[in-house]
């Protein structure tokens, strides 16, 4: 779960590094390479195990009955749609806003994915024990991140602070999706990874599309509170289903 986050945040950075050096379709075909040589060392070096709570389709119809787990897609689509509305164009948001050379925006991308690491570090730390507070801290701290990130820029510190809290921030989140998916559908775990998995990819995605439309319309400078307002509607859903239920996740008995 925390590779799955870590290699979303370090993406980016990873990628734009290697199209400055090769090109773009250079670094498509070397992330490719290393795709095709990690399915060879998958094959032969892990051992075969059979899956005991797969579910099937059959199971889909009583998982969208579950309102944590109908609460959990919401929140991913909506979250990362907000997230990468402003995280796919935050090369083009530096050197617009800031007049910033292309080589530096990767510096402020690997701080951002290293800031990433430590988020699922913390988060692993807290979710057992606070889970709620492990879920609306960061989606708070992530809206606000967004919200004020065109203004962070006016001094180099205070852009790099708000990075190294928005990476966390968003790392911290996806490892309260990823546990909340599998405490709620432990019976049918692959069948719900699959949905959120699709889902997640389809807020990727969406983003991208949502922040194209917005910097044309707008200006790079708009995009990030776009996405400060996506991220912001469920940070404030999650706070009002806390502050009438004990709990940020309907359905959901833990300590906060």
């Amino acid at each position: 779960m925390g590779g799955t986050i870590v290699a979303t945040v370090m993406g980016v950075p990873l990628g734009t590094r290697l199209g400055q050096i090769v090109g773009w379709q250079g670094a498509f075909f070397i992330i490719g390479l290393a795709a095709a040589v990690i399915w060879l060392v998958i094959y032969f070096v892990l051992p075969v195990c059979e899956s005991n709570r797969a579910g099937s389709l059959k199971s889909l119809p009583d998982l969208l009955r579950r309102p944590a787990l109908v609460q959990l897609y919401l929140l991913t689509l909506v979250v990362i749609l907000g997230q990468f509305t402003v995280y796919s164009y935050i090369s083009p948001i530096l050197t617009t806003v800031t007049g910033m050379a292309e080589s530096e925006t990767v510096t402020v991308l690997f701080v951002f994915g290293i800031s990433g690491i430590i988020g699922t570090i913390l988060s692993t730390r807290s979710l057992d024990k606070h889970y709620s507070m492990a879920l609306l801290v960061p989606l708070i701290l992530l809206t606000l991140c967004l919200g004020f990130f065109v203004l962070s820029m006016r001094q180099t510190w205070t852009m790099y602070v708000l990075v190294v809290v928005w990476g966390a921030c968003i790392s911290a989140v996806g490892m309260a999706f990823q546990t909340l998916l599998l405490n709620t559908a432990r019976d049918a775990a692959d069948v719900a990874t699959s949905m959120f998995s699709g889902i997640f990819n389809i807020g990727i995605g969406g983003g991208a599309f949502i922040g194209s439309k917005v910097s044309v319309a707008l200006g790079f400078a708009a995009v990030p509170y776009v996405g400060a307002g996506l991220v912001g509607v469920c940070a404030l859903a999650c706070s009002l289903i806390f502050c009438f239920t004990g709990s940020a996740v309907l359905g959901v008995k833990h300590r906060s």
